[in-house]
């Protein structure tokens, strides 16, 4: 995605010019998605369908604790602005390990990815393993989107 900001007439008008030029283009106001939860959910749900991916926190074979670089980028996440109770946090896990071992595991990686951010309300759910990646230790890891 590109994003573009105009801070003048003419900026927001050759804005809406490249906008023409590219079906799918979104414009919106930076001051109101600044200032309007309601703004920021639109603008997600219009950019990316409804479900944005922020980042990944990945985690240690057979761990839910949170990682030094996994902290970096959620205290990056609790600075950033972002409503952390607005977020959705999915936890997955590597093929090692039985199904029921794995959905427990999952759900304690989200959940420490909740408590780490003080996200109090936000939804976190574990779903097992998971295929995503090829490297085993890309798969032990939590998801952090918009709701």
């Amino acid at each position: 995605h590109i994003i573009s900001f105009a801070d003048t007439p003419n900026g927001e008008k050759t804005i809406k010019e490249i906008q023409a030029l590219k079906a799918g283009s979104v414009v919106v106001d930076g001051e109101r998605l600044y200032k309007d939860k309601a703004a920021v959910k639109e603008f997600v749900d219009k950019v990316f369908w409804g479900k944005a991916c922020v980042t990944e926190v990945f985690f240690d074979l057979n761990k839910s604790v949170i990682r030094p670089d996994a902290a970096a980028v959620l205290d990056e996440i609790k600075t950033s602005g972002v409503l952390v109770n607005d977020v959705v946090i999915d936890g997955y896990a590597c093929r090692l390990g039985t199904k029921a071992y794995n959905v427990k595991l999952s759900q304690r990686r989200a959940d420490a990815v909740k408590e780490y951010l003080g996200a109090t309300d936000a939804v976190a759910k574990g779903h097992g393993k998971n295929y995503k990646y090829k490297e085993l230790p890309k798969n032990r890891r939590a998801e952090i989107s918009f709701k």
